[in-house]
């Protein structure tokens, strides 16, 4: 098999001093009340100060409809949708608004139940209509959903995108999926998912480049990962980040890919992560020549990655349905699957793990990708690459053999939470 695969709360006390004395021998004034003690100021952790600084560089703001008592976000799904959840944690009422179906679904309410944990709640949708854990820390939201006939793994924050698009200028790495819809001439065991790595460009204009399975260099040319200065390279795919007056929502677009016209890459969603920006898309329907695909990009400011982003346990789903349990403690992780099935791996940062074919010989380490880790395992004949997004999210990819047939797998990680 040859497949290739990261405040200031500080009140100041102002204490003053009152007295006086007499000019007369009535004796000394009576003693000051000593002011009453001010409560200290609640940790915040660096994770919630690395996202606030993440959202005030970015401008951004809670979406309308956020108080006390209700919680709103904007979520995309995995099968290609967009949908705003709104939790009254009060009542315990949630609605659900489809912003864009690409299954005609609608929109729903229901009742919800939830735990708080310190900085994670649990939302539970009745009858089963979700699983969703918030990370208070970067106003995420991740989980299953089930919303119609649908299942899906969706991902998402309380936060709205800016008026100005200017602040998303920079290159983002991250994965983009498709996924094939079963119907007419597609029976469902045909209906597969592909997920590659890609950059993205970003310009102040909102004008960018995006690449797959290469570097985009700032003249919107696609390179080799860890290309150097002369290496050869290929002209990107043009993108623009624009506000579409026809729906109020900002898109992702491509002006044109060969002979098909314009192609949508969807509404664009913003999380604040800790790591800098996070941008997720669905892709619609109708895009390219009108196939049944619809997809999702998850894009995050590219840098370098440490080695430890992936320290801890995650829970993954992929399509609404548990996928792998993760436990990393850099270089090592432990993947265990929803049959219960363990492997053991060597996490490389920074590079995608090529197999070197030779059974037990070590990978081949692709040149320097910055903000991908990847694993190769002999034991499940399995190749997995992951984004590191943030403390709360990591974008997962799995590719392997089963009786002879590849396939692939595309999983929404957060933060297992006991």
């Amino acid at each position: 098999m040859n497949k290739k695969l990261a405040f200031s709360l500080l009140f100041p006390l102002v204490l003053a001093a009152c007295g006086g004395s007499s000019d007369d021998d009535d004796g000394d004034s009576a003693p000051t009340t000593p002011p009453p003690a001010q409560p200290e100021p609640a940790p915040v952790d660096a994770i919630t100060q690395a996202s606030q600084a993440t959202a005030s560089a970015l401008g951004l703001a809670p979406i309308s409809g956020n108080d006390e008592s209700v919680q709103v976000y904007d979520v995309i799904a995995d099968i290609g949708d967009t949908w705003q959840l709104s939790f009254n944690t009060r009542t315990g009422a949630f609605s659900l608004k489809v912003i864009y179906s690409a299954y005609g679904l609608t929109d729903a309410t229901g009742t919800f139940t939830h735990v708080t944990s310190g900085s994670f709640s649990t939302f539970t949708g009745a009858g089963g209509a979700f699983t969703l854990l918030v990370d208070h820390r970067t106003r995420t939201i991740s989980g299953t959903m089930k919303v119609g006939e649908q299942t899906a793994s969706v991902t998402g924050s309380s936060y709205s995108m800016p008026a100005d698009l200017a602040v998303f200028a920079g290159t983002y790495a991250g994965l983009l999926n498709s996924r094939m819809q079963p119907g007419g001439d597609i029976p469902p065991e045909q209906a597969g998912i592909s997920a590659l790595p890609g950059t993205l460009l970003l310009r102040t204009d909102g004008t960018g480049a995006m690449c797959v399975l290469g570097q985009v260099t700032a003249e919107g040319e696609c390179g080799q990962p860890g290309g150097g200065e002369g290496s050869p390279t290929m002209p990107g795919t043009p993108v623009q980040l624009a506000w579409n007056a026809a729906d109020g929502q900002v898109h992702l677009r491509t002006p044109q890919i060969a002979d098909s016209g314009p192609v949508d890459l969807g509404i664009v969603r913003v999380q604040a992560g800790d790591r800098g920006a996070i941008l997720t898309t669905d892709v619609p329907l109708s895009s390219a020549t009108g196939s049944p695909v619809t997809g999702t990009t998850y894009f995050v400011k590219q840098q370098a990655l440490q080695g430890t982003e992936m320290n801890g346990s995650w829970t993954c789903s992929g399509g609404g349905l548990p996928s792998d349990t993760l436990v990393a403690d850099a270089p090592t992780i432990r993947i265990t699957s929803a049959e219960g099935e363990t492997v053991s791996a060597q996490l490389y940062y920074n590079g995608l793990p090529i197999d070197s074919g030779e059974p037990g010989g070590e990978p081949v380490t692709a040149p320097v990708f910055n903000g991908f880790a990847g694993t190769v395992s002999e034991q499940d004949a399995s190749v997995r690459m992951y984004v590191p997004m943030s403390s709360s999210l990591l974008v997962s990819m799995s590719a392997g053999l089963s009786a002879g047939t590849l396939s692939v797998h595309l999983s929404i990680c957060h933060p297992a939470v006991n």
